[in-house]
């Protein structure tokens, strides 16, 4: 009874019109989604792209700028690169790669590539197989493949895997590791060692963990290279947390470091005063 004051009047007519403008909100992205399925459905030689971190987001806008089309797979819908995936003009499939009907939405089955950069290494060589399946009966052009293995042992012992896996016709398989690829092109532009030395070299490796094993590795390749078999050695001090236990893994995974170098490690942190003083550095 008596009057009504205004800002109960305001929100008479404020609720049913945030309702309904929610409700639109939800049917235009349904809508947007099912649009976005349709043109999948017509797409042909394009690019599946599964797993959208850093590196899937780089990968989408290089193809794009390229030309080709581009389609995402992501199960993780809250992701906040996913509306820069949509902005750049990728089609975003929702759902788990792993899952084969999901990689039939996204049209697999017609692309000229696939790309799985997933956080988990088996689910990228899960995604593999399931292609693998889906190309069986394809004709014509073979789909390319490409898996990334963030361990570098594993990724070496399933490069073995390639060729029987990539056999068919319609299929061709290529496991890669980012971190053995950067250490190699990085030690390429920046030589460690020259041709010809009398004394050894000694390298500093701050960080000892999947980069810095690869360039410790990449680095004994490159020396046992230039000096043959011979039983001159080089040197590597590893800072690091837990340095000396994560040098004797390093040195089980890789039994050719021990015939390279000679391994030291000082357990630092790279946050401590004793750090930041660089007493270590002579």
């Amino acid at each position: 009874s008596g009057d009504v004051n205004w800002e109960l009047e305001f929100a008479r007519f404020f609720a049913p019109a945030t309702t309904l403008y929610t409700a639109f909100s939800a049917l235009a992205m349904i809508f947007r989604e099912q649009l976005q399925m349709l043109r999948v459905k017509f797409l042909r030689d394009h690019v599946v792209i599964c797993g959208l971190g850093r590196r899937g987001l780089l990968l989408t806008a290089s193809f794009l700028e390229l030309g080709d089309a581009v389609v995402v797979v992501e199960q993780n819908q809250q992701d906040e690169l996913l509306s820069q995936c949509r902005e750049l003009g990728a089609i975003v499939v929702p759902g788990d790669a792993s899952d084969q009907e999901v990689l039939r939405r996204a049209g697999v089955h017609r692309a000229a590539h696939l790309i799985s950069v997933c956080g988990q290494d088996g689910i990228n060589a899960e995604i593999a197989v399931d292609a693998r399946e889906l190309v069986a009966n394809r004709r014509g052009y073979p789909l390319k493949c490409v898996v990334q293995i963030d361990d570098t042992e594993l990724c070496r012992l399933l490069k073995g895997v390639e060729i029987s896996m990539g056999k068919v016709d319609t299929f061709r398989l290529e496991f890669f590791n980012t971190y053995l690829r950067a250490a190699k092109a990085w030690l390429e532009d920046i030589p460690p060692f020259e041709p010809v030395t009398e004394k050894a070299p000694h390298l500093l490796v701050i960080g000892l963990g999947r980069m810095g094993e690869s360039l410790v590795v990449q680095a004994a390749r490159i020396w046992r290279n230039l000096n043959g078999r011979g039983d001159k050695r080089f040197r590597v001090t590893f800072i690091d947390r837990n340095a000396m236990d994560k040098a004797k893994l390093v040195a089980l995974r890789n039994p050719l470091l021990e015939k390279a170098c000679d391994m030291v490690g000082l357990d630092m942190d790279v946050r401590s005063w004793e750090f930041a003083e660089g007493a270590f550095l002579l």
